[in-house]
């Protein structure tokens, strides 16, 4: 009777014991479902929030990168930096506004994209906002994304559910033999069984999955655990093989560069953006360039993480942050931003130590200099501060130099966007006006040619010189849209007469990949190729010998003339010369105007003259201002004078001479 009671005992408690094991892996599917349900859609909100959120940096970025090139109005960078930009996989399109014209000065597209949602940045330089942003992007790539993802963690799911079946079903079955074959106490052992090896693995996985969701994802960073070989070891081994390490990857792709491993300018951008008080500084290698023309590209990169080693090392007891931004500039970020002198002479001693020291590369010794600019979160754009500093340091030679609002390359900025303004006026209204200055034989006293210089004459009849424009319009990439006016307003002048003209021709004329097919139809416009004279100067002329004189011996195919300007304003080089087929040399007003009272001038212009006259060249002196320095310079033997006493520029010509006379 007591074997039946306890046998039939013995049967309800493996009955309910059955029972209790399936609403347990009922339990347990439900909970561990709802639960990766619930952090895949978390994740994914996540993911689209972060993705949003880095849409938003880069746009702000966008604005920071073209701010500087539109105060500057450097159209071509600014192109270039658009063209860049727009290859952002959620990038649309970019439009720069000029807040002057209400016109897009720079834009780009790219083709085949949808989805397209507008956003409008102000971009602001110096606390003025000097034009807006216009840009379009899409969040297409990070919902593909999300999509592959949800599939792939459905797959993950069912794989889960799977395994939980399987691993609940051997447990019952392991649960039911031994309950068989031993005592209740066994019942109580195979319960902690069970708590061990299921139930505490999905609650550890599950209580994991709510950590990666919760943490900070730039700080988030995961290790290798050790897993089981069951089921569920397998299934937390994949989670973290997978998922985790997509994860991971992307953490280490957004924050960190993959040449130096140092961090990148998107980390510095959030550091910024994340810090209430803090220094900067941007470091650039000087003449980099340099390296990567001698010795190679991969030299270059080896070179590169030689100096993120050297900065590692020489600020590991420091509390900074080391970034490499793009090319070859580094930032020191101190987030303490209450030590600014200390900060400054840190700087400066890693500046100091880095120019003295060798460093071998591909079996090179290279020994470089470095430069940096600093700025604090006192100004409102640090980095655009920083980098100001940075390029004074350069421009003033000194190792490092702090942001400071009367820098005096901030007065020379403004003054070079107010010209570049006129510029840029000048070219699309039409204010490019030629002015011609005679010049005259001194053997006939007659005047044979004219020379043409430029001028801008704005609406209220102010006249520009080239010395306030010229230097402007090359950096600001406008040169040769002044330069081809110039050319084709001057030959349409002197198209109606049968006088000589000189040109005057800078290295970008030269350069320029269709320069001569412009001579050749202005040749069959107006047909005055002989009567041109084209003006190199010396230092450009002498700076390129072969592209120069492949040049003068394509245009004097075409009939033209040569003359080689400002000659002896420097180092002359007579053996360079010799080699070059020119007809004229005209010599530096520096000496002319000085020949009366300097001897060494004179002895000079006596040399050039006869240097000249020995290789059948003419010589012409400009800066002749009286009739004193005429006398003088016709005494030497001088050909040809130029300067206010034989006429001063004027915009019409008052002389009909025939190109004979020459």
């Amino acid at each position: 009777m007591i074997s039946v009671i306890t046998l039939l005992l013995m049967c309800v408690l493996f009955f309910l014991q059955l029972y209790n094991s399936f609403r347990l892996e009922s339990a347990i599917e439900r909970s561990s479902l709802s639960t990766l349900q619930d952090y895949i859609e978390q994740e994914h909100t996540a993911m689209v929030d972060k993705f949003e959120e880095d849409i938003e940096h880069y746009l702000q970025m966008m604005a920071l990168t073209v701010a500087h090139e539109l105060y500057n109005l450097n159209l071509l960078s600014l192109q270039d930096k658009t063209n860049k930009l727009v290859q952002h996989q959620a990038v649309c399109s970019i439009a720069v506004i000029d807040n002057l014209t209400h016109e897009a000065i720079a834009s780009a597209r790219r083709q085949g994209v949808s989805g397209c949602m507008p956003r409008t940045l102000e971009i602001v330089y110096n606390d003025e906002s000097i034009g807006r942003l216009e840009v379009e992007y899409t969040l297409a790539p990070i919902q593909q994304l999300i999509e592959e993802k949800r599939r792939q963690l459905h797959e993950t799911r069912a794989h889960l559910h799977e395994d939980i079946a399987s691993a609940t079903r051997e447990s019952i079955i392991v649960q039911t033999l031994i309950y068989l074959l031993v005592t209740l106490i066994l019942v109580r052992l195979t319960a902690r069984q069970i708590n061990r090896n299921i139930i505490n693995p999905i609650y550890s996985l599950m209580d994991d999955m709510q950590r990666m969701h919760s943490q900070d994802p730039v700080a988030l960073q995961l290790r290798n655990r050790p897993h089981s070989n069951d089921e569920l070891g397998k299934l937390s081994r994949y989670f973290y093989d997978n998922i985790a390490e997509l994860i991971s990857q992307l953490n280490q792709r957004a924050n960190y560069d993959s040449l130096t491993r140092l961090l990148s300018r998107q980390r510095l951008i959030y550091d910024i953006e994340h810090a209430a008080s803090f220094n900067l500084a941007i470091l650039d290698i000087d003449r980099f360039k340099e390296v990567n023309n001698f010795l190679g590209m991969n030299a270059g990169d080896d070179f590169l993480r030689s100096t993120a080693t050297l900065l590692r090392q020489f600020f590991a007891h420091q509390p900074y942050a080391i970034y490499r931004l793009n090319g070859d500039e580094f930032a020191i970020f101190d987030g303490r931003g209450d030590a600014l002198e200390e900060f400054e002479m840190h700087i400066l001693a890693f500046v100091e130590r880095f120019g003295n020291k060798e460093q071998t590369v591909k079996g090179e010794t290279i020994t470089a200099s470095i430069s940096a600019g600093i700025a604090s979160s006192r100004h409102p754009s640090p980095i655009v501060a920083a980098t100001t500093a940075l390029k004074y340091a350069k421009l003033k030679h000194t190792k490092v130099a702090t942001f400071q609002e009367d820098l005096p390359i901030l007065k020379e900025y403004q003054q070079n966007l107010k010209t570049t303004r006129i510029i840029r006026k000048a070219i699309t209204q039409d204010w490019i006006t030629p002015h011609f200055q005679p010049i005259q034989d001194v053997r006939t006293g007659r005047i044979c040619k004219y020379e043409a210089l430029m001028r801008i004459s704005d609406a209220e009849g102010t006249l520009y010189t080239p010395a306030e424009f010229l230097a402007v319009s090359k950096r600001s990439g406008n040169y040769r849209e002044l330069s081809a006016s110039m050319i084709r307003k001057s030959v349409a002048c002197f198209s109606a007469t049968e006088l000589a003209l000189s040109l005057n021709l800078a290295i970008e004329d030269i350069e320029e990949s269709d320069i001569l097919d412009t001579l050749e139809t202005l040749q069959r416009q107006h047909g005055v190729m002989d009567r041109l004279i084209f003006e190199i100067t010396e230092q450009e002329g002498f700076s390129s010998p072969e592209r120069i004189k492949a040049f003068i011996d394509q245009v004097k195919q075409l009939g033209a003339r040569v003359a080689i300007d400002d000659f002896g304003s420097g180092y002359s080089n007579f053996e360079t010369l010799i080699h070059l087929d020119i007809d004229f040399l005209k010599i530096d007003g520096s000496l002319i105007k000085n020949i009366l009272t300097d001897p060494h001038a004179e002895i000079i212009v006596e040399t050039i003259v006869d240097f000249a006259r020995r290789l059948g060249i003419k010589t012409i002196a400009e800066f002749v201002s009286d009739e004193a320095i005429y006398r003088k310079i016709a005494s030497i033997g001088v050909d040809f004078a130029q300067g206010y006493y034989i006429g001063k520029p004027a915009p019409l010509i008052s002389h009909k001479v025939r190109s004979a006379d020459l």
